[in-house]
């Protein structure tokens, strides 16, 4: 996905995902020291690297981080995964407001440099308010992004289909939108 992106002319990728997978995400994909995540998770003092994102308060994990990825066209692609608290979908609007602002002061006027990305699990895109109060910002002319990539994996914690069963989440139909 990044390296697509990048060949169309994205610049700045910004996301929010909840716990599962996170830790993978955060080391693999945005490139955050494992130094970094391990001396969190013990509660040692961050190492003394240039870079290093820093902060308090919450579970370690839910800190985010941002990584300049190089892609395979020889691009680099701004990626930045967003603090998430506990509560899973708080950070949605945030995602949104953060590329909105990308788009404006990156004088991205064709809303084409910059995207959004919310990573949800079945039960939180069907179960959270927030997350149809976020899909409605698109429809307002100062708050739209142009699109932003909903990834909705069946974590098999919530709506449980067989495998043979194809799901569309309805719910993101409410919108006119592809």
């Amino acid at each position: 996905m990044f390296d697509r992106a990048s060949d169309l002319g994205v610049e700045s990728i910004v996301m929010r995902m909840a716990h599962r997978g996170r830790l993978n995400v955060l080391g693999n994909v945005v490139r955050k020291p494992l130094r970094q995540i391990f001396c969190e998770f013990s509660g040692g003092q961050p190492a003394n690297e240039a870079g290093l994102y820093t902060g308090t308060g919450d579970v370690k994990y839910h800190l985010g981080t941002s990584y300049d990825r190089p892609t395979r066209g020889g691009k680099r692609i701004h990626l930045s995964l967003l603090a998430n608290p506990s509560h899973l979908e708080a950070v949605n609007p945030l995602v949104v407001g953060k590329t909105r602002a990308k788009q404006y002061y990156s004088n991205d006027k064709n809303i084409m440099k910059n995207m959004g990305v919310l990573i949800h699990g079945d039960g939180s895109f069907a179960g959270q308010g927030v997350v149809y109060e976020t899909l409605h910002l698109s429809a307002l002319p100062n708050y739209t992004t142009g699109g932003t990539i909903h990834i909705v994996f069946n974590n098999q914690l919530h709506l449980q289909p067989t495998p043979s069963q194809e799901v569309l989440h309805s719910t993101a139909l409410m919108l006119p939108k592809p």
